[in-house]
């Protein structure tokens, strides 16, 4: 079910030439203890939730085959619109939940703990926020996308999520004003007091303009926590 499985190797290899493309750009763009804790937070994630993806996918099927209210076939491309619309919401709903419930935050918090904005952050993953997520994707089934379009839209999610997490993407002009960039990706890791609790979007920036926890670029972030560990 996860396509990160298979896109490890390249996600790895970028990460590798991003730290080299970094290195003269931001002091201290990747720092090794860091970035080896990242990579290997991913690796558990991806080993532990390896057999909840399936069965996720199995509840998934289930209420689809037994509450579907639309019958939409992947040969509609009002249906992948709408997939992909959904999902983005969905992971919203979930993103903004996660930093407002504590019991969802204990499960979040681990992503946002690093001192760095780069791509190893984004394999920076809790493994029972994972499973917190997939039951904020229910809802979908039960609209009516069927199992593999629902699969093709969680992959290609997960994909750019990673490519979010990086700081060597500059401004992107208009296409900022509705897809959620690295740059504006980058404001949700801020532990700045303007920065906090903002750009949950995964994918569209324009839930966040919707719902009033939009805020756009400006100084460079100080990424973490507020509450550090050390202090």
């Amino acid at each position: 079910m996860d396509l990160l499985v298979y896109a490890i190797p390249v996600f790895l290899l970028l990460s590798a030439l991003e730290a080299w493309a970094g290195r003269s750009r931001i002091s201290g763009y990747h720092r090794f203890n860091d970035s080896i804790s990242n990579l290997a937070c991913g690796a558990m994630d991806q080993v532990v939730n390896a057999s909840v993806g399936v069965g996720f996918l199995a509840v998934y099927s289930a209420v689809h085959g037994r509450a579907h209210l639309l019958a939409i076939t992947p040969g509609s491309l009002a249906g992948w619109v709408g997939v992909f619309l959904f999902h983005d919401l969905a992971y919203w709903c979930f993103h903004y939940a996660s930093h407002r419930i504590n019991v969802l935050w204990a499960t979040h918090i681990v992503h946002h703990q690093s001192e760095h904005f780069n791509l190893t952050v984004s394999l920076r993953q809790g493994t029972v926020a994972t499973w917190v997520t997939y039951g904020f994707y229910l809802p979908l089934a039960v609209i009516g996308f069927p199992p593999g379009m629902f699969l093709v839209a969680h992959g290609a999610y997960q994909i750019y999520q990673f490519f979010v997490h990086t700081e060597l993407v500059p401004d992107l002009g208009p296409i900022e004003r509705v897809v959620a960039t690295p740059r504006l990706h980058a404001v949700h890791h801020g532990r700045d007091a303007r920065y906090l609790d903002k750009n949950y979007g995964d994918f569209l920036i324009i839930w966040d303009k919707l719902f009033g926890t939009f805020e756009p670029a400006g100084a460079r972030p100080s990424y973490d926590i507020t509450q550090r560990i050390d202090g």
